[in-house]
């Protein structure tokens, strides 16, 4: 059974601010927005990195498994959609590489990949109250065309958690950012 995370709807909120949560962002400088970047604070309590994540129908070895031999079915774990529309994901199995090039997380500054997350480098690390959190998901142009100013919805489907709903808001402070932040 999946964890239920729908009873924390206003939390979420709190954690994923709507007009502070989801920006484009320009990487390489150019002034063109290359990545959807993904921001979360911690307003529970501080909460360390387990060594090892316990959940029910997550298999970690399974997943270091198909990383390691160099395709994964992304869709056997997470699929994320965009006011409905999928992102990042395929019902096939996708080159590894892609990933690891397509996906970054920050924690105190420090860069993560998608194979760190997955191999525990962040066990131990302790995200503190009011600590941020950025994912930076690499994305079509395409996809960051349709990031208008306005509202928008980010789904985040899961076996492992019941489906999280990120509401947000394109605005102009969020729109084509550079990154990171100064």
């Amino acid at each position: 059974m999946p964890f239920d995370v729908s009873a924390f709807k206003v939390l979420i909120k709190k954690i994923f601010p709507p007009k502070k949560s989801v920006y484009t962002v320009d990487i390489d400088k150019d002034n063109i927005a290359d990545a959807i970047l993904i921001r979360a604070v911690n307003v529970v309590f501080p909460l360390q990195i387990p060594t090892e994540f316990k959940i029910e129908s997550f298999d970690q070895e399974e997943l270091k498994n198909e990383l390691d031999h160099g395709k994964i079915a992304i869709d056997n774990y997470i699929r994320f959609y965009l006011d409905g529309e999928k992102l990042l994901s395929s019902d096939e199995s996708i080159d590894t590489e892609k990933i690891q090039q397509k996906f970054e997380l920050y924690l105190k500054n420090k860069q993560y990949s998608f194979r760190d997350i997955i191999d525990g480098n962040l066990a131990g690390e302790v995200i503190g109250l009011g600590d941020e959190i950025f994912m930076l998901i690499h994305v079509s142009q395409e996809t960051l065309d349709k990031l208008n100013e306005g509202p928008h919805e980010i789904l985040i489907e899961s076996e492992m958690i019941s489906s999280l709903i990120i509401d947000f808001e394109i605005t102009e402070e969020n729109l084509n950012r550079s990154f990171p932040f100064k």
